[in-house]
């Protein structure tokens, strides 16, 4: 199951924004358990999530905490901190 992102202005779901496919997901798990640890927001593979901007700042400092203790996946994190910088507004992630 991927995960899409959404700017949550479109409301007809017509632009994605970036995917996150289920490896990805799966490697950004022990970043999704933590800002769920500091948000209470989980973010549902199956189902639809709304994200502030500052959600997607805590996020990336998830993925810093990870990506140094975790050489083998630094590509990946790399790849999925390249999408999430480009997002400056509120978001809507939704799962299929």
């Amino acid at each position: 199951m991927a995960v899409e992102f959404y700017d949550v202005r479109d409301q007809v779901l017509r632009n994605v924004l970036f995917v996150l496919n289920d490896d990805e997901f799966k490697i950004l798990s022990n970043v999704l358990k933590d800002f769920h640890k500091q948000t209470g927001i989980h973010i549902d593979q199956y189902g639809k999530t709304n994200l502030s901007f500052d959600h997607i700042g805590i996020i990336l400092g998830s993925i810093e905490k990870v990506q140094l203790a975790n050489s083998e996946t630094n590509k990946t994190f790399l790849a999925i901190k390249n999408k999430l910088k480009t997002i400056d507004f509120d978001v809507v992630a939704i799962g299929d």
